[in-house]
């Protein structure tokens, strides 16, 4: 990104934009003696990845503790972020969570928020799971239940021998929305004493019969307030990222891209604000998008990421690095 100097009447106009609409976020906090993750299980805007906090029982000591996994819903390895450890508490803290640990853990609990803003998380709300059936077979997990699309999974392979004692089931269904379009299931298995047990998995099972809002026609003009309004959204983001304004900036990356979807800047900043908040999911979104992109400015930008240092964080992973080398 490069440092933008902003006119005086288009600054008049931008402080008159109405914030952007959007699904309350969600945010982890310090309560008490303890961290308030109730907006957690959260799924991405993009429906890709599901962010879930774990917590270490820590045997019977019970000293606060904190890890947030973030599981791609296909089945990718997932990504964690450390909050607090309990082996850190007890050094830093004496067992509890005091002043020293809360300074230690600050910064943390920034990347882990910024993190959750800029990939656009929201809270999901359980559901009940009785409906489900699942049907295990030549390594697919077959998911049906009413109103649902049948969805077929790729499970987790087990070792000779360990097929039945790690069998597949599904352990937490939430909903998204409202309308409870999209639903997210957990799939865990069962295990046993000489059997590793595989990770979590976590999909996205889609909802039949859900009718999507008509969309309204455009109206006269509607072809160039879109790109005139994410321009504005975008340069107020930018203003926003260099005041390091994680969230802020993100929401407004996002509203741009809503305003108007081909908006190349807004898409490259993105994915160099998630890079740097180490949100690998949301650059390699952002990064995919450009490099389909048919327009020359997203050529541009692709050049552009190849030195960016906003992207050292995600310039290593291979699929980046693929993307890359397109752009030479």
């Amino acid at each position: 990104m490069k440092n933008v100097v902003v006119p005086l009447a288009l600054l008049a106009t931008t402080s008159a934009l109405a914030a952007p609409a959007q699904t309350k976020a969600c945010r982890i906090t310090v309560k008490g003696t303890s961290f308030d993750t109730g907006c957690l299980p959260a799924l991405s805007a993009r429906g890709t990845v599901v962010a879930v906090p774990v917590v270490d029982p820590d045997g019977e000591r019970g000293l606060p503790n904190l890890l947030v996994v973030f599981f791609p819903v296909d089945g990718r390895p997932p990504a964690s972020t450390v909050v607090l450890t309990a082996a850190e508490v007890d050094e830093v803290g004496g067992g509890k969570l005091g002043a020293s640990v809360l300074q230690m853990i600050e910064p943390r609990l920034d990347l882990v928020n910024a993190q959750l803003s800029v990939a656009g998380f929201a809270p999901l709300r359980a559901v009940e799971a009785d409906a489900l059936k699942l049907e295990l077979k030549d390594g697919t997990l077959a998911i049906r239940g009413p109103r649902m699309e049948d969805e077929t999974v790729a499970v987790a392979g087990s070792a000779a021998g360990c097929e039945d004692a790690n069998a597949p089931f599904v352990s937490g269904v939430w909903a998204r929305g409202a309308d409870a379009r999209d639903i997210v299931v957990r799939i865990d298995y069962r295990g046993g004493e000489t059997c590793a047990v595989p990770r979590p998995a976590w999909r996205l099972v889609h909802v039949r019969g859900a009718a999507s809002p008509p969309s309204a026609s455009p109206g006269p003009g509607a072809a160039v307030a879109g790109p005139s309004q994410a321009s504005l959204l975008n340069t107020r983001a930018m203003r926003k990222f260099r005041a390091r304004d994680w969230t802020g900036a993100a929401a407004d990356f996002r509203a741009a891209i809503d305003a108007y979807s081909g908006h190349v800047k807004a898409h490259y900043n993105l994915a160099c604000l998630a890079s740097i908040t180490r949100d690998r999911a949301t650059a390699l979104a952002e990064l995919r998008w450009l490099a389909a992109s048919d327009l020359p400015e997203a050529a541009q930008k692709i050049a552009k990421a190849q030195t960016d240092p906003d992207l050292d964080f995600v310039r290593d992973d291979p699929e980046v690095q693929e993307i890359l080398a397109r752009g030479k």
